[in-house]
């Protein structure tokens, strides 16, 4: 439906991310997205950068469509740059996978450096990253925690959002 993408791309542009409403995709839900996205990409055994802990589904997704979990750490001093890539030293990804705001399940949210040496791995690794912003907006500072997909300036983060959590739970489009 044209006019509800085209206001979806308004919403994201006034968040920093240059999106035309011919990128934006609808689906029923971040957990569609997820699917789509490993359908489209991975291969048997492609490995896939993700964090630990992460999203219990995102991780039953991944495997079902036959990804190789590579997880690095997220506590409440921040995420393992160093376990990171010690992990991309013995293997190439196909795909990331990273909750940067408001991280599900710690709430953690990545540092602007943090975040921008995440795209500098995903950048040298040749990999897509898929960044899953569904529950960025339920915190407080939303505004000026910027996305990946806002910092990315080589077109490799696929943002994924809902509107469930923000407008209303369990409402789809």
């Amino acid at each position: 439906y044209l006019p509800l993408r085209e206001r979806i791309a308004t919403r994201l542009r006034g968040q920093g991310m240059p999106i035309m409403s011919a990128q934006v995709l609808i689906t029923s839900g971040s957990q569609q997205g997820i699917d789509l996205i490993a359908r489209a990409f991975l291969n048997p055994d492609d490995g896939v950068v993700v964090e630990s802990p992460m999203y219990s589904i995102a991780i039953k997704i991944l495997l079902m469509n036959g990804a190789t979990l590579l997880p690095y750490d997220v506590g409440p001093e921040g995420i393992s740059l160093g376990g990171l890539q010690a992990l991309l030293a013995r293997q190439a990804p196909k795909l990331f996978y990273a909750v940067p705001n408001f991280q599900n399940p710690t709430a953690y949210s990545y540092t602007l450096a943090e975040k921008r040496a995440l795209l500098d791995h995903v950048y040298r690794s040749g990999a897509l990253l898929i960044e899953d912003a569904s529950d960025s907006e339920l915190q407080a500072d939303a505004a000026e925690r910027p996305s990946l997909a806002a910092l990315d300036t080589a077109e490799h983060v696929i943002h994924l959002n809902t509107f469930s959590k923000t407008l209303v739970p369990a409402v789809r489009v």
